[in-house]
Parts: C-alpha cells; sequence; structure tokens
C-alpha cells in the first residue's frame, strides 16, 4: 500500500511530474487493477451457471475493484491540498481521463503514449464500449433470470427487459459503436451554458478553463480521434435537454420521463413546432454540397408559417465543392481560380499538396494569407491551420443557409419576415447575424455551436433590436421518425385491443 500511496502522490503532480515519475506512478497503481481482470474475464465469457456462482463471481470482480477505485480516490482526497489552486475532484478527473485517453490510443491505461508510444489508431478504439457492453450482458442476465426481485410488473415473468444507462460518453466514436450494435440506443444529452456551468461548478470545487477546453475536443483532427469531445458527441445526440433553469433537477427529471415515455410507446406525443421545424432545418442541410460542414436553416413568419428555407451551398448554376475534384482543378484552364492579386502556380502548388480527392477553395487561400504572414515560419503556418486562426469567410464559395433562407423568401415574395424565427443547424457566423438582426429575426434557435464566433457577443447584442438565441430542445432529426411515428396508427391499435 505505500507503494500505491506514493505513486498516487505523484500522479496529484503529474503534470509537473517527470515521463518515468508518471510511468511509474501508473505502474503501481495499475497492480492492484489488474488482479481482478482473471475474474472479470470469466464473468465476461459466461452467464450460463448458478446464481450462487454468478453471485461470489460478481462480488469477488466487482465489488472488490469499487473498494479498490474508493482507495484511491480517498487517498487521493486525504493527500490533495485544496490550496494548490485544483480541488480534488478536478485532480481525479483528469487522471481517470488520462487512463481512458491511453485505453483508446494504446490498449494501455497506464501508458503514458503521447511521448512513448505512436497510437495505433482505430485498433483500440472500441475496447471501452465492447467491455461495456459485455458487463450490460451480465446485468441484464441476472436481471432476468437471477433476480425477479428487480422485475416490473408480473413478478414470476421471465421476459422482463434491462434499461441501463451508461453515464456519460465523451468520445463520438464510442457512441456510434453502441448505436451500431444496439437499435434501441438512444443518447440524451443534456447541457447548460458555460457561465451557468461555472458558476455551478464554482459552488461545489473549482472551474478549470483548461479541463473544460479538454472536454470539448478540437474538430477534424484525425490524429486525435482517441482524445475526448463533448462537442461532438452533443451533435450526435438523438435528444436535446437544457439545463440552463434554478430549478434544473426537477425539470431535467420531468423531460427525461417525457422522453421515456416517447421511446416506450413512439408517438405517444407529437412534435412540438420547434422540432418539427428543426428536423426540416436537419432535412435542408442533406442538400448541401459543401464538404466542411452541411447546414440548414429554416425561417417561420409572425405567425408561425414557414416563409423561406436554406442549405449552405454555391449560387444556382455553380458546381458545388463535393462534385469538383482536385484533378479538375489542376488540369481545366477554363476553371475560374484566382484572381490577378493571387498567383496562379503557387494556387496550384498548395493544391497538389492538400490530401483527398476534394479540397475546400477556403483552405487554399487560407494558406496563401498564411504564407504571406508567416513566410518563413512553416511550423508557425500549420500552428495556426490546427487553430483556425485564418479563416476568411469572403473565400467560401457557399452562400451560408441563413443567406438562401432569406433570398428564397425575397425571391418568392409574399409574406413578411420581420419578426420571424430562425431555425438553423448551426449558431450563425458573423456575416449572417448581421443580415439576420437587418431583416428584424427576433429570435434564433441552433442545435451546434459555430467555431469562435463573435457574433452573440458583438453583432448580435449591438444596437436597439435584441435577438433571443435559443439552444434547441428536443427530439433531434436523427431519431425524428423513430419517437414520433407510431407503430400502428391509433384506429388500427384499437382494433387489435378489442379482438
Amino acid at each position: 500500500m505505500s507503494l500505491i500511496k506514493s505513486s498516487i502522490t505523484n500522479l496529484i503532480s503529474h503534470q509537473s511530474a517527470t515521463m518515468k515519475e508518471y510511468q511509474k506512478a501508473n505502474y503501481y497503481i495499475s497492480k492492484g487493477f489488474y488482479e481482478f481482470r482473471p475474474h472479470s474475464e470469466i464473468v465476461f465469457s459466461n452467464t450460463n451457471f448458478s446464481q450462487k456462482k454468478f453471485d461470489d463471481l460478481i462480488k469477488k470482480t466487482f465489488t472488490d475493484y469499487v473498494k479498490y477505485i474508493l482507495f484511491i480516490k480517498e487517498e487521493l482526497k486525504a493527500l490533495k491540498n485544496k490550496e494548490q489552486g485544483k480541488s480534488f475532484n478536478l485532480t481525479f478527473a483528469e487522471i481517470l481521463q488520462d487512463w481512458g485517453d491511453n485505453i483508446r490510443a494504446t490498449g494501455n491505461p497506464f501508458v503514458f503514449h503521447e511521448q512513448e508510444l505512436e497510437p495505433t489508431l482505430g485498433g483500440n478504439l472500441f475496447i471501452l464500449p465492447k467491455a461495456i457492453r459485455v458487463l450490460i450482458k451480465a446485468l441484464k442476465f441476472r436481471i432476468k433470470y437471477l433476480d425477479p426481485e428487480y422485475n416490473f410488473g408480473d413478478q414470476s415473468s421471465k421476459n422482463q427487459n434491462a434499461l441501463i444507462v451508461i453515464e456519460c460518453f465523451r468520445n463520438p466514436y464510442e457512441i456510434e459503436y453502441f448505436r451500431a450494435k444496439e437499435s434501441e440506443f438512444y443518447v440524451f444529452s443534456i447541457s447548460a451554458d458555460k457561465d451557468i456551468r461555472q458558476q455551478r461548478v464554482n459552488k461545489i470545487g473549482y472551474f478549470d478553463e483548461g479541463r473544460n477546453k479538454r472536454l470539448q475536443g478540437r474538430k477534424n483532427l484525425t490524429s486525435e480521434v482517441y482524445k475526448l469531445a463533448v462537442e461532438t458527441c452533443v451533435q450526435l445526440s438523438d435528444i436535446a435537454i437544457s439545463n440552463n433553469s434554478q430549478d434544473y433537477q426537477e425539470k431535467t427529471f420531468q423531460k427525461i420521463l417525457e422522453y421515456l415515455a416517447l421511446i416506450k410507446n413512439p408517438g405517444c406525443i407529437p412534435p412540438t413546432h420547434h422540432e418539427l421545424y428543426m428536423h426540416i432545418a436537419y432535412s435542408n442541410s442533406l442538400k448541401s454540397t459543401c464538404i466542411s460542414r452541411q447546414v440548414g436553416a429554416v425561417i417561420t413568419g409572425p405567425k408561425g408559417f414557414i416563409v423561406g428555407a436554406g442549405w449552405n451551398a454555391p449560387g444556382f448554376g455553380q458546381v458545388g465543392c463535393a462534385f469538383r475534384s482536385r484533378t479538375d482543378l489542376l488540369n481545366i484552364d477554363n476553371i475560374p481560380l484566382t484572381t490577378e492579386n493571387v498567383d496562379k502556380t503557387q494556387f496550384k502548388k498548395i493544391l497538389k499538396k492538400m490530401q483527398g480527392e476534394y479540397v475546400c477553395y477556403k483552405d487554399i487561400m487560407s494558406q496563401i494569407e498564411r504564407e504571406k504572414k508567416y513566410p518563413y515560419c512553416s511550423s508557425c503556418q500549420k500552428e495556426k491551420a490546427d487553430t483556425n486562426d485564418i479563416k476568411r469567410l469572403e473565400y467560401c464559395r457557399a452562400l451560408h443557409a441563413e443567406e438562401n433562407a432569406i433570398l428564397q423568401s425575397a425571391k418568392i415574395g409574399g409574406m413578411p419576415i420581420e419578426h420571424g424565427v430562425l431555425y438553423t443547424t448551426t449558431y450563425p457566423c458573423e456575416l449572417c447575424a448581421k443580415k439576420l438582426y437587418q431583416i428584424g429575426i427576433r429570435k434564433v434557435y441552433y442545435t451546434e455551436a459555430y467555431p469562435e464566433s463573435i457574433s452573440k457577443e458583438v453583432f448580435l447584442k449591438d444596437g436597439t433590436k435584441t435577438i433571443e438565441m435559443i439552444a434547441f430542445e428536443g427530439v433531434k432529426s436523427n431519431s425524428y421518425f423513430r419517437i414520433f411515428k407510431a407503430f400502428y396508427n391509433k384506429k388500427d391499435l384499437l382494433k387489435i385491443k378489442l379482438d
């Protein structure tokens, strides 16, 4: 135990510890963990045995393991000095997140891979969800066949189903794994605005900005698929619940009950008009030919009718980036590429270096800007590219979804947009925010955040008008029909019951 205690001390200060100290600490911490592996493998490989044997194995595997985790937690709590700037909960969470990242990257939770091992991308990505799924099977077996007291309804029935809650997903690929394996799998995203979360965390501990950024993750970096990416997980959710109100616990519980009723009995509650219009917006996004992101939008007038709809795509008669191959751009001379201010040779040089058959025109022009700004520093150019430091929106060939929705209404005419409501799959960018303010939109419902946007803090707060920005809450498009489409029409269901 003294070795484990000294190892825990090293883990607490692992950010400033050397690599060898960190690995040594992990090694001794892991010894206790590996004692449970043979027992867990027996449980996971076979569930066809007596209740007594099952209970003994469960006790040995899970009860002892929980005690071991609690021991580590208590030792951490005893050793951690809160005056060092971080609360105990923050330190313990960081250690567990390190272990999770290590498992997904290398298959070994106790190897600090970033400097020691090259992550084997994809090979170990599903280790955790596979283990959880096997554990769920064991628990379902116990509840269904060995523990009738857990059954609902008829105590003698052996045909009861277990409802399992997994809390919580922070890697999007683990969500996709369960979605592919389990037909009755639903993801709930329960979120609150950052300032509200910060207030709540500070009441019980310490809100750490670094950990918050780590949880959010960085998009489109294939080298970091094993890391946490909460923002992407939220986008993949089937049901979104807002957690902003003061009595959030009671309200959240009521909302969960409502959605559980819909899951058990699809169509028992009709969709709200917000769910309907956001579903249409997501349907519109599938028409987009942008290779970066697909966005859809719907505008409803003051009386609640749709007066405009759109998606991000180039103007009528222009070919979207999803259909403009890199080969064509290099070999066909009559495709417009640059202006007189940009060297065409430089444009094609960057084009040749880019990977994949389809490329983003904005990315090429942004790289040209980076080369102008940092002509002698290739590492600076790469760093700025990774952080989206230079992304010139005027170089985007597409009209944004909100712009197309506004223009569609203008082309058709008839119903007013002023005092209307916008439903968009992505938070409006700076360019669209100014247009929405000008045409008099009063509310905007959105689901996905726009990266590094200053729309809310600058363009939408300036002036005498007020635009209310509301995070969408409800059933999202990918489960819309699954949750709201009943198996039978009510009239047919009534006949079945009567027969």
